[in-house]
């Protein structure tokens, strides 16, 4: 089994770029453009929290399977909301 190298999603990458694009259009270009900007980030954080979350989702990346995390030593971290209430 060989390892790949991890590479940023380009879901991710064209995130990155709207923060980018955001500092410099609030901060230099358009000062006065910075309501839009906040509302733009919080809509991209919206959806990479959504996506995140949606069980079956790969626009965060592809999800490694169970044996190539054991090859890795790598471990899952997840949460609960708790106990079902049945």
């Amino acid at each position: 089994m060989t390892v790949e190298a991890w590479r940023l999603p380009p879901f991710l990458r064209a995130s990155v770029g709207l923060h980018a694009a955001g500092a410099a259009a609030a901060g230099a270009a358009l000062p006065s453009s910075w309501p839009v900007v906040v509302g733009g980030l919080l809509l991209d954080h919206g959806l990479i929290g959504a996506a995140a979350m949606w069980p079956r989702s790969t626009l965060p990346g592809s999800q490694p399977d169970a044996a190539a995390r054991r090859f890795r030593r790598e471990v899952a971290l997840t949460f609960d909301d708790g106990p079902h209430p049945k």
